[in-house]
């Protein structure tokens, strides 16, 4: 995926881990009582949950 300056991808998205050590997103966890640690489990969680919906309906698929 190609980059430009101001840290965005070709799309105009912002990327994801500029987005995760982002001073705003830390600001916004320090004011809601909320460490890193708390973020990336959540991320771990929610990409769980897809990959077991994936994977549920992929079986379903074969079937």
């Amino acid at each position: 995926m190609e980059r430009d300056d101001d840290a965005t991808t070709t799309s105009g998205e912002p990327d994801l881990r500029d987005l995760l050590e982002g001073p705003m997103l830390h600001a916004v966890m320090r004011r809601d009582g909320l460490t890193r640690l708390d973020l990336d489990a959540a991320i771990a969680q929610a990409r769980d949950r897809l990959r077991a919906s994936a994977q549920a309906g992929s079986s379903s698929l074969s079937q």
